[in-house]
């Protein structure tokens, strides 16, 4: 393939010229868009977007903006990289994982779907008087300030949404809690439930690299009372995370 490198400059779209790690040519497009001027391209050593821009195609973040390249070799060496502002697209993107009820890992409710229905079901029992209890469900020693890995959290998730009831919601309230909503149950019946999914967590079916042991478990449990709002409500039942029930 051969062109005219003087209609780079005449393309709307960022167009960067390069031969190995020698900038041959950019556009004003990709100057506007780096906020890098064309004379620091050419200078030597070249600048440090040459390495993101030649090295790899994909989205990267730069000037504030989000952007895409796409490069493509050409005859002597030569490498031809188009640059593509994608930051309305990505921050679309961003907006709707925010708005989603929905945690993409376990496909559970997230922090946003719990708030949604727990707000739900202590409007509920405020007005009709129904027990209501809550269990926040920790992974390990939280103290420990270690991120479980995403394999075990999606393992647990689908242990704890086995075992317990359909009425029941589910969702993952942070990287290693989860939260269970147990509608018209007490907190002793609650407990009597948690206890019975304690025993059964080496049944837990963990992936390679991960099953030489069963993760651990931690429960808070807290049933509403009148005047409690649903943030008071999680809040006892986090102070109450103990391994014993």
């Amino acid at each position: 393939m051969t062109f005219d490198p003087a209609w780079l400059d005449l393309c709307p779209t960022g167009l960067l010229l390069a031969q190995g790690k020698r900038v041959l040519r950019v556009n004003d497009a990709l100057s506007r868009l780096t906020g890098v001027p064309r004379s620091a391209w050419l200078e030597r050593p070249p600048h440090e977007l040459i390495q993101r821009l030649s090295a790899t195609s994909g989205p990267f973040e730069t000037n504030g903006h989000w952007l895409h390249s796409s490069c493509h070799p050409l005859d002597g060496g030569r490498v031809l990289c188009f640059v593509q502002d994608r930051t309305r697209e990505h921050d679309l993107e961003r907006h709707l994982r925010e708005a989603s009820p929905t945690d993409p890992l376990t496909g559970l409710a997230n922090r946003r779907g719990l708030a949604q229905a727990l707000n739900g079901q202590v409007t509920r029992s405020r007005r009709y008087g129904n027990p209501l209890s809550i269990a926040v469900i920790e992974i390990g020693d939280q103290a420990a300030d270690l991120p479980v890995p995403d394999p075990i959290v999606l393992a647990v998730g689908r242990f704890l949404r086995e075992r317990l009831r359909w009425a029941d919601t589910l969702g993952r309230l942070e990287q290693n809690r989860f939260l269970a909503i147990l509608a018209e149950t007490s907190e002793e019946a609650a407990r009597r439930l948690l206890a019975e999914i304690a025993t059964e967590t080496r049944a837990i079916e963990l992936p390679k690299p991960f099953t030489d042991s069963a993760p651990e478990l931690r429960f808070g449990v807290a049933q509403w009372h009148k005047g409690q709002d649903a943030n008071a409500l999680l809040t006892t039942a986090t102070e109450d995370l103990s391994v014993d029930l």
